[in-house]
């Protein structure tokens, strides 16, 4: 999976590899890839649709719970930093995937790190002269774990790991979702609205049609409690009297 790169490079020979996690806008799949959703972001947010939210979609569970984690470094000699930031990259991912959990880098669409992709990352600015981080997410399947529990397991792996050199791993901020595939759900946000659409012209009778214009639109989401995510198309619904 694919994400739209948001970070500048700190180093020119991470700018070259760093291709390898970038892609454009327009060659997203959102049939397949794992999007982030972080309070009440939208579609719109980054192409331009509509942000008006209807009251009839589609709710179900995220797919999975994302808690960002910030792993820095600020050894004087830059190649020696580096290495250490991805050194202790590769150790933090081996351990956390010894306790079920797995790495993904990204903002609006995550690309998960392995240890064949690790070196790739893009390393940032930490915010001071000679530093060197990047910003992962600890990502855990919520169909398999439940936020208590991963938010505590987490802590735990991040309290007892050890770190290369001068390398630090601390947590990033607070958790997001995500989701895989928000379109392929357009059928059930169909399905709802239909059904919302029939009872509106049943409560007017039989004098009244409903119209609805919109539904060729793309999903758009919004966060909607600790877990779940509420996905709908932006529509009209009119109800005119019959001719």
């Amino acid at each position: 999976m694919r994400r739209i790169l948001p970070f500048l490079l700190a180093l020119s020979a991470s700018a070259a590899v760093a291709q390898d996690f970038e892609t454009a806008e327009e060659e997203v799949d959102f049939n397949n890839a794992n999007i982030v959703v972080t309070g009440s972001r939208v579609r719109s947010d980054f192409e331009g649709y509509s942000s008006s939210v209807p009251l009839v979609g589609y709710q179900r569970q995220a797919d999975f719970l994302l808690q960002p984690i910030r792993i820095t470094g600020d050894t004087r000699d830059a190649k020696q930093r580096v290495d250490e930031v991805y050194q202790t990259i590769g150790g933090f991912l081996r351990a956390a995937n010894a306790q079920g959990f797995t790495i993904a880098y990204g903002d609006v669409v995550t690309t998960d790190v392995t240890s064949a992709n690790l070196r790739d990352l893009p390393l940032s600015n930490a915010g001071r002269p000679d530093t060197s981080g990047i910003t992962l997410f600890v990502t855990t399947r919520l169909a398999e774990m439940d936020v208590a529990t991963a938010q505590s397991r987490l802590a735990a792996l991040v309290k007892g790991f050890k770190p290369v050199g001068r390398a630090l791993v601390e947590h990033g901020g607070n958790p997001s979702l995500s989701i895989v595939g928000p379109d392929r759900y357009r059928p059930q946000i169909a399905e709802a609205v239909a059904k919302d659409a029939a009872h509106m012209a049943g409560l007017f009778g039989e004098g009244y049609a409903v119209e609805v214009v919109g539904l060729e639109g793309t999903v758009q989401w919004q966060r909607r409690g600790t877990t779940d995510l509420f996905l709908y198309i932006p529509y009209r619904l009119t109800i005119t009297p019959r001719r």
